[in-house]
């Protein structure tokens, strides 16, 4: 959207809630921030909920190519190299299901994401060599193959790594982990990153991520355009109305209760004087 189409959208939410809730003393509490924080925590919920029911959405129908339109504006792709100064390349250590330290004795990368990283899509690795090819260094033949990387949870990494014990173990596919947090060289916790195992055939450039960014939060202070796609205006409008009629409700809720306690509590002052 643009920064004019932003600040209708502000305008037809607070319209919106002139219309429903007309009493003067709670549209005095809306003012301009009010406005755009509902707006953009409904913006983030919006997001959330549809990159989860992705795998519901039949392919090819109106709704597909809503919610692809609506994507495609958050999609980013990035290219890791290992050389790369927050990369780490070392060996590992991933936990067991019975709680057991287990040594990755293979090649384990990991990858620092973008601060804007939000939700995964795919990511591929590029190498010079695996267990069924390399390329020729001799003959200045710099050949690369992509790997597609297989995502794997953390419970599940375990079983795909090499062990002392099994020391010539072949992946086919990189494994990839996600994780909330990447070690920097200073041993400090921060950001977020991608872990990929390889095999000991296999010697990385780097991995090519493909991912949704974290919507802007937008503002009229700022300048800050809402990052969706005009057909998101209406959807997000109707739901940050319904989050604020929830508040509202709730803080009525919550007066009136208030306001009983008060009088159950004068009541009771009441009766303790009159039998004093």
């Amino acid at each position: 959207m643009t920064l004019d189409e932003t600040r209708q959208m502000g305008i037809e939410f607070e319209r919106r809630v002139q219309t429903m809730i007309p009493e003067k003393e709670l549209l005095e509490k809306l003012d301009t921030e009010t406005i755009y924080s509902f707006l953009n925590q409904y913006q983030d919920k919006y997001i959330h909920d549809i990159y989860r029911s992705l795998d519901a959405i039949p392919s090819g129908s109106k709704i597909s190519a809503h919610v692809e339109s609506v994507l495609q504006s958050l999609l980013k792709r990035d290219w890791i190299p290992v050389t790369d100064p927050g990369v780490i390349n070392a060996t590992s250590n991933l936990i067991d299901p019975n709680g057991i330290e287990v040594m990755n004795t293979g090649r384990s990368v990991v990858y620092p994401l973008n601060p804007l990283f939000y939700m995964y899509v795919r990511s591929v690795s590029k190498v010079t060599k695996t267990f069924s090819f390399r390329s020729d260094k001799a003959n200045n033949n710099s050949s690369i193959r992509v790997l597609p990387n297989e995502l794997v949870s953390q419970s599940d990494a375990w079983t795909l790594i090499e062990t002392p014990h099994d020391t010539l173990r072949i992946l086919r596919r990189p494994a990839a982990v996600l994780s909330n947090t990447v070690a920097d060289t200073n041993g400090q916790k921060e950001g977020q990153s991608l872990t990929v195992i390889y095999d000991q055939y296999t010697e990385p450039l780097g991995i090519e991520i493909l991912y949704y960014k974290e919507p802007a939060h937008f503002d009229l202070m700022t300048s800050t355009a809402c990052e969706l796609p005009l057909d998101c205006f209406d959807d997000i409008v109707t739901g940050a109305l319904e989050l604020y009629i929830q508040y509202v409700s709730g803080a009525e809720a919550n007066r009136r209760r208030q306001q009983e306690a008060m009088r159950q509590q004068a009541r009771q002052q009441n009766n303790d004087n009159e039998n004093s």
